[in-house]
């Protein structure tokens, strides 16, 4: 016997040999990388690899289905750890990809002298027929990892200490990006996948404390850079004897992007009422500021003592009056004469006043599409838009720079992110406004069209210069859309609605005539006494004769109680109780034909502006000045 065991002891590499070259399970070798050194018979059978020796390259990888190479990271990550790991792996044979579930007993080899680690060995066994009796009684666990990998929603699972990954799903790599590959062994800090440290603190937090988070909101960041909110829910599960993080991620951008633009309107509406509301306010008592002013200036000399004073007034009135067209606008409540305007021809008449303004170190240069399409908007207010722009690109651009102006015909789809529901989609003229200047961040682009707000020192601006050209924009049925970044110049496109004809070049503004009175009766009905009062005294100096009425009603009694008909009624239109356009329908009756002039700092929808003005009904915007009143009544008067 003593014999046997020292041949046998003499024989015994041979016998190691022999005995992992006829084993029935797959035992193999491979260096700390993954480099496949030594399969036996049974494992390259088992794979598909025939008798042929193996060839340099092959890694432990190829032969792990794509799905599993994270989990894969994580054993060998084990595997080095604790000098030894044992648990139930997947390979793929190699030429058919047939997935084959293997039970592991895998090891460490070590130096003899330094008992550092070299490679690793591993001894598989084929366990299909096993899986398969155990398929049925692990229907429960099926259909969790079926509903795992075909989830529309992102899954993953993640080491709770740490945030490593150890599975992902196909929902994952659409939402984020990232396939198992680029995952395997990496930790959600090191793909800085948390747009905000806050938010894995509080899931992990909570998780910590419960067990379990649910509908947490959190900003993600994509492979490509790009931010989007997601809504997670998520659980502590046990994997191994150590805790890991189960979640589920819904992706919730696009509804956060549509509840902030609600948001949003609803903030402008309310501001816009309010900035309309001051305004109308404003206008009446401008309209007498300046209107007096105008008087007095009428009959006073140049020279004469106080002259300047009052000039010096009513410079101060026109600033206050701009600042107000600016709230009107913000809170589209203007009033616009739309007309058709051609684009080009405004911009090429603001050429030499947009040199004067952006100074020597900007240099201007346009591109207009000459088959540019016709629109209907109000000049005056689009010069208002196209000055604002320019001014801000100015003021973007401190060291110096380049402001394009470009038009160009775009056809506006259902999808177009930029497009408010309320702008259908079609022809639309564009009209871009390009600086080099340092650009914007996220954070200022979603607060520059609100009212007040400015980048700039304090006393260097009111802060209502983009939100006059939001309002009025899409007051006229467009909208404005940024493109920025920081450091890369920004550029603002507003589109307008387009008529499909080329605009044609704007006619020549007629010669004023001289502004003439007339002796003709006027009905005059204003809510505020103070313009009540102003406006009458105008006409009294034009050589009319002027009925007055506070309301409505009283303009009512008045022409009742006269008998005989007024040559025109001079009405505000927002008015308590009746107002001017249902006050003009109920004189109308009784005196038919009678001519009307509308006077408002802004007429309400409710009382038809658009229709209004769209009609062509006579129109005066307040604040006026006494010619502008008198002019309008003899156009009137003599049509």
């Amino acid at each position: 016997m003593d014999d046997l065991r020292s041949r046998i002891k003499a024989l015994e590499g041979q016998i190691f040999v022999s005995l992992v070259e006829n084993s029935s399970d797959l035992i193999g070798i491979a260096s700390l990388d993954g480099d496949l050194l030594y399969l036996n018979p049974a494992g390259r059978n088992l794979l598909g690899l025939g008798d042929a020796p193996l060839a340099e390259g092959i890694r432990v990888q190829d032969f792990v289905p794509e799905k599993f190479l994270v989990r894969l990271q994580y054993q060998i990550q084990c595997l080095v750890r604790t000098g030894s790991w044992a648990g139930e792996t997947r390979a793929m044979h190699a030429r058919t990809g047939a997935p084959i579930p293997l039970e592991t007993h895998a090891f460490l080899i070590r130096d003899p002298d330094t008992m550092e680690p070299i490679a690793m060995g591993g001894i598989c066994q084929d366990i299909s027929e096993r899986k398969r009796v155990e398929k049925a009684l692990r229907l429960s666990e099926d259909k969790f990892t079926n509903a795992f990998r075909i989830s529309p929603d992102s899954v993953n699972i993640n080491r709770l200490r740490d945030g490593m990954f150890i599975d992902i799903n196909e929902g994952f790599t659409r939402l984020m990006g990232y396939d198992s590959r680029d995952v395997a062994g990496k930790t959600s800090e090191e793909l800085n996948i948390w747009a905000r440290a806050e938010d894995r603190e509080e899931l992990v937090r909570r998780l910590e404390k419960d067990g379990v988070a649910l509908n947490v909101e959190a900003k993600f960041r994509r492979k490509d850079g790009r931010i989007g909110t997601g809504l997670m829910s998520a659980r502590v599960i046990q994997m191994e004897g150590e805790p890991f993080i189960l979640s589920i991620t819904r992706d919730i951008t696009e509804r956060v992007r549509l509840e902030e633009k609600l948001r949003q309107a609803q903030k402008m509406e309310a501001v816009g009422r309010l900035a309309g509301g001051i305004a109308h306010d404003f206008n009446n008592l401008l309209t007498v500021i300046l209107g007096y002013c105008d008087v007095l200036l009428s009959r006073m000399k140049p020279e004469d003592r106080g002259a300047n004073e009052v000039r010096e007034i009513r410079k101060a009135g026109e600033t206050a009056a701009s600042l107000t067209g600016q709230l009107l606008a913000f809170g589209r409540k203007q009033v616009l004469v739309l007309q058709p305007t051609a684009l080009n021809d405004l911009v090429r008449q603001m050429e030499n006043m947009l040199r004067r303004i952006i100074g020597e170190t900007v240099t201007l240069t346009t591109r207009l599409d000459p088959a540019l399409w016709t629109v209907r908007a109000d000049g005056n207010q689009l010069q208002q838009v196209v000055m604002n722009l320019a001014i801000n690109a100015r003021d973007a651009m401190t060291g110096g720079g380049t402001l394009e102006i470009r038009t160009w015909n775009a056809r506006v789809g259902e999808d177009a992110p930029a497009r408010p529901q309320d702008c259908p989609p079609g022809p639309y003229a564009v009209l871009a406004v390009r600086d080099t200047g340092h650009g914007m961040d996220e954070a200022t682009v979603r607060e520059i069209f609100e009212p007040f707000f400015t980048t700039r020192e304090p006393g260097q601006g009111s802060g209502l210069g983009l939100s006059t050209v939001h309002g009025i924009v899409r007051q006229s049925g467009g909208f404005v859309e940024v493109e920025t970044q920081p450091g890369r110049g920004t550029t603002f496109k507003v589109f307008l609605p387009g008529v499909e004809i080329p605009a044609e070049t704007a006619p020549a503004a007629e010669a004023v005539e001289e502004v003439r009175g007339g002796d003709e009766t006027i009905l005059l009905v204003e809510d505020a006494d103070v313009v009540r009062s102003y406006t009458a005294e105008i006409l009294r100096m034009g050589g009319y004769t002027a009925l007055e009425a506070s309301s409505g009603e009283e303009a009512l009694r008045i022409a009742k109680e006269r008998g005989r008909p007024v040559d025109l009624l001079v009405t505000d239109l927002v008015m308590p109780g009746l107002n001017g356009k249902e006050l003009a329908v109920r004189l109308g009756a009784s005196q038919p034909g009678l001519k009307a002039l509308f006077v408002s700092g802004y007429p309400e929808d409710a009382v038809g502006k658009k229709r209004l003005i769209e009609s062509g009904s006579p129109f005066l915007g307040k604040p006026f000045k006494p010619n502008d009143l008198l002019r309008k009544i003899r156009e009137i008067l003599d049509s």
